[in-house]
């Protein structure tokens, strides 16, 4: 199998339980892990026939822009379903999330949470 990796794509959205992260948003990232079956790819040479990273990257982010959740775990499980639902040759996906600078008192650079799902097609 082989892995296609997105590393720190960065964007600026709204997610989280209180006010000040509703209204005013914070900076998110996110690391995409897929794995998937290049064998027809590697034959075709045909973009059809592999995993398109740019409208991944395309359709995750605009995913985290356009909605808003209070909590990162049901973001990162919607990201991996819609993923799954629109490239279904995928077998699993692992998300890092990270929102940096969360609003609590003491500085810290982000908080993560990882999320893998595996496709039983």
């Amino acid at each position: 199998m082989t892995k296609i990796k997105i590393n720190n794509v960065e964007l600026y959205a709204y997610h989280g339980v209180s006010l000040e992260e509703k209204n005013l948003g914070g900076k998110f990232s996110y690391d995409l892990e897929i794995t998937f079956d290049i064998s027809k790819a590697s034959q075709t040479d045909n973009i059809e026939d592999t995993i398109d990273y740019a409208f991944m990257i395309n359709l995750v982010s605009e995913f985290i822009l356009v909605n808003k959740f209070n909590l990162l775990e049901k973001l990162v499980v919607e990201i991996c379903k819609l993923v799954i639902y629109k490239f279904q040759n995928i077998q699993k996906i692992k998300i890092n999330l990270r929102k940096h600078q969360p609003p609590i008192n003491c500085y810290i650079n982000s908080v993560e949470l990882e999320y893998e799902l595996i496709n039983f097609i």
